[in-house]
């Protein structure tokens, strides 16, 4: 009886050592990866808007759609104000950078399918820009008031430089021209005074 005793004892504890085993593998076993990848990734996310939050929950990127509905990626600071923007205007790209007080200071995109790049001082007025006009290359000069007052260029293949006075008008002009030199200079109405040859 006392043998029997010892027996049945063993294989109580032997029994319930293999259940606790079993139980501990099935609750501790991965889940099949067809399984857990079909439920946890979708093929497609649709949205109207994503925002990136820091650990703070302090938005630091946006991308939605801007004013006129076309995509448009911002990036934000640790303050929350607007440090970059990268967009579609008129279906065209367009990259913004902006200083620490959110004003923009330099966009570089295309217009009309020509690269162009805009420097803007901290009122956002234009200083310079450089680029391509009908695929030939520029740069503009601005004065604080952002109006135009020197362009380098080359017109129809051939080196330029014009020069304007405060009220925009074209006061003198230096450059090739049928490749020959040129200079003229003008009055404050644009009339010539003098040029050579």
């Amino acid at each position: 009886m006392k043998c029997f005793l010892e027996k049945l004892i063993l294989a109580i504890v032997c029994g319930a050592g293999m259940g606790t085993v079993l139980l501990i593998g099935l609750r501790w076993a991965p889940m099949p990866a067809t399984a857990q990848g079909t439920a946890a990734t979708p093929a497609v996310i649709r949205a109207q808007r994503f925002e990136l939050i820091n650990e703070k929950g302090g938005m630091i990127g946006r991308f939605a759609p801007n004013d006129k509905g076309e995509p448009q990626l911002n990036l934000y600071d640790a303050a929350g104000e607007q440090r970059g923007s990268f967009s579609t205007c008129n279906g065209e790209p367009s990259l913004a950078l902006y200083d620490a007080a959110g004003e923009v200071r330099g966009v570089f995109g295309t217009v009309n399918g020509d690269p162009r790049l805009y420097l803007l001082n901290a009122s956002a007025k234009r200083r310079g820009v450089f680029g391509t006009f009908n695929g030939e290359p520029q740069l503009a000069l601005y004065d604080a008031t952002a109006q135009r007052r020197g362009v380098i260029s080359i017109f129809n293949g051939e080196p330029q430089l014009t020069l304007y006075d405060a009220a925009a008008n074209q006061r003198g002009t230096f450059g090739m021209q049928s490749g020959k030199p040129l200079m003229e200079l003008r009055d404050a109405a644009e009339k010539v005074l003098w040029s050579a040859p």
